[in-house]
């Protein structure tokens, strides 16, 4: 049995391309366990979905207290586990169980293209999981190192849509290539959407000040009329600060990914900070002009090194609107 466990509106696209774009699915059992609450429209093929939600502390208790009932069904099967890193509570506790004969990283986005590791937030979310874990009686195994896990497991391939730049690599070499399945749009738009980031996540706040000042800046240098605004799950949200800036902008509520959302916008740019869903946008919408703020000053002044990332954003033809440290202050 394959089990795929999708903890974001990114991750649930990522698997339903999975399971679309390999043959070797359709003859065998497929679950997805969603934490995300809703599908977003996004079609599953040979694949049963199971709905959980994660978005407070309740339902994650109550999630993780219903995971451990189908964990018991489960508990002959041999299972072939999918996962993007296993931080989570469940994620985890799948990875190092007995039962999961084989496990496969697929991509989560920026985290695969440097080299995230178990520190700073994501030490902080590992003794919450633990917290968490105990509470529910699961097992929780703590490690150090990759956040992909990949120092304490061998994995057996990896999905991702940029091989040759790819950080999460598993010891045997073994990278599934995927393929967008929106339709390519290649007449040029108008407008400009502004995909935010947890900023607060990498660098000081003086830092984040300044790159969103900056991005302001160049938005409004664009002189394009429609302009929205979508937020990241993680991120504050400024809706109500960029509407005194511009004041017909438009927020993107939905919580599908935004390489989905595009399709219905066909806009002139893409501007965020070090996403990497401007590499997406780049591969899906060419005609889309995907400018990363700041890039290099974030780099400069995060504990964590994104210089692979910034080479992958050059070469893809993200343009690079670098910032001066100066400008910091």
């Amino acid at each position: 049995m394959n089990v795929f466990v999708a903890f974001t509106p990114y991750q649930l696209y990522v698997v339903s391309l999975i399971l679309s774009q390999f043959e070797w699915f359709k003859e065998q059992e497929n679950v997805c366990l969603n934490f995300c609450g809703s599908s977003y429209g996004i079609e599953f093929k040979r694949c049963r979905v199971i709905n959980l939600k994660s978005s407070n502390v309740f339902r994650k208790v109550v999630s993780l207290l219903k995971y451990k009932k189908i964990a018991r069904k489960w508990k002959n099967k041999d299972i072939v586990l999918f996962l993007s890193h296993p931080l989570q509570v469940i994620a985890n506790n799948l990875l190092f169980s007995e039962n999961v004969k084989k496990a496969y990283l697929f991509e989560e986005g920026v985290l695969n293209y440097y080299d995230a590791r178990v520190e700073g937030v994501h030490a902080q979310m590992m003794q919450r999981n633990l917290w968490l874990s105990r509470f529910a009686r699961l097992k929780y195994t703590t490690y150090d190192g990759p956040l992909a896990g990949t120092d304490v497991r061998e994995f057996d391939g990896v999905f991702a849509f940029d091989k040759s730049n790819l950080v999460t690599i598993p010891s045997n070499n073994n990278v599934y290539e995927l393929r967008a399945k929106v339709e390519i749009i290649d007449t040029p738009g108008s407008g400009v959407v502004i995909l935010d980031q947890p900023l607060n996540e990498i660098v000081e706040p003086e830092v984040e000040k300044r790159v969103w000042r900056e991005l302001i800046r160049y938005v409004i240098d664009t002189h394009e009329v429609n302009i929205y605004y979508k937020k990241h799950p993680r991120s504050l949200d400024r809706f109500d600060e960029l509407r005194t800036i511009f004041k017909d902008i438009k927020e993107i509520t939905s919580n599908e990914p935004v390489e989905l959302t595009l399709r219905n916008l066909n806009v002139k740019f893409a501007v965020s900070f070090i996403s990497s869903a401007l590499l997406n946008i780049r591969s899906i919408f060419p005609e889309v002009k995907s400018v990363s703020i700041g890039a290099n000053l974030i780099n400069e002044k995060s504990s964590i090194d994104f210089s692979q990332l910034l080479d992958l954003f050059e070469m893809k033809g993200v343009i690079l609107h670098d910032l001066e440290e100066k400008s910091v202050l």
